[in-house]
């Protein structure tokens, strides 16, 4: 049987200080969900670990990790309409690329860069295999496979794992593993072999594809803002709105350096006002 790790890049500019100048890795859920095939591996004789990525070449350096750190063989598949990051159509390009024999699926939980934690589901709808989420462990119980699960209250679930089945991770800590030397210079060597998405890439051009057309700066969001009021001249308003939203706390005004009240909101408005600007 075959144990399906799903792997996600991300960069990580901190990396550029290190010796190959990559900054590209694995993202803690990939780790997580490595450690949890590794589990069923042991828990699993004759089992392999594939792990699989959709994403571009590039990511090729940090997915080497992954043989270093014990996965079996990696996979990559990947075509260019994917880079607009549609669910729907990267769960089509993992379930095109399975190997033969795929009888679990382990995912990490929500990707760390902009993950929305529905890949998994969406590709357990494709297979219609059941999915398992919230995992904390694995083990097994009276000769079969057993999955701990967190629960609301801080509960634990101990529910029996079906083959096939697609398997979530709880958001965990990634597992201690530390590559040796021997593994990570064999993985250096090794070459990640590319799958095109087929039936992907021939939704180019389809009907319903959301484009992004513009983008535009950041709205600033404050907790706790309050509305100015309606009746407050604009000096108020702006005094209002830089202080927060709130005329006071525990005495004192949020722009206030001091007592005085000479903050920095009060500042500007009276300039503004002395200018003309505002009345």
């Amino acid at each position: 049987m075959n144990i399906v790790a799903l792997l996600r890049v991300v960069d990580d500019p901190a990396l550029m200080a290190g010796i190959g100048g990559v900054t590209v890795r694995l993202d803690d859920p990939s780790l997580v969900a490595i450690g949890h095939a590794l589990t069923l591996r042991g828990l699993l004789p004759g089992a392999t670990i594939v792990g699989i990525a959709v994403g571009p070449p590039t990511w090729d350096p940090a997915l080497k990790d992954a043989l270093a750190l014990g996965v079996d063989s990696v996979q990559r598949t990947w075509a260019e309409l994917l880079a607009e990051g549609g669910v729907v159509a990267t769960a089509r390009a993992l379930a095109e690329s399975l190997p033969a024999e795929a009888g679990l699926i382990v995912a990490g939980s929500a990707a760390t860069d902009h993950g929305s934690a529905t890949l998994p589901a969406a590709l357990a709808e494709l297979l219609g295999w059941p999915l398992l989420a919230e995992i904390a462990a694995l083990e097994m119980r009276d000769g079969s496979l057993a999955a701990h699960v967190r629960a609301g209250g801080g509960r634990r679930l101990t529910y029996a794992v079906p083959q096939p089945a697609v398997l979530v991770s709880a958001r965990l800590r990634p597992p201690a593993i530390y590559p040796r030397v021997r593994a990570r210079l064999a993985a250096r060597k090794t070459m990640i072999p590319e799958t095109p998405a087929v039936s992907v890439a021939q939704l180019d051009g389809a009907a319903g594809r959301i484009s992004l057309l513009d983008y535009g700066p950041a709205r600033p969001s404050t907790r706790h803002l309050l509305k100015p009021s309606a009746a407050a001249n604009p000096a108020d308003r702006i005094r209002t709105l830089m202080s927060g939203g709130m005329a006071a706390r525990r005495g004192e005004t949020l722009d206030s350096s001091s007592n005085s009240g000479e903050g920095l909101a009060k500042q500007l408005a009276d300039i503004l006002v002395k200018e003309g600007f505002v009345r």
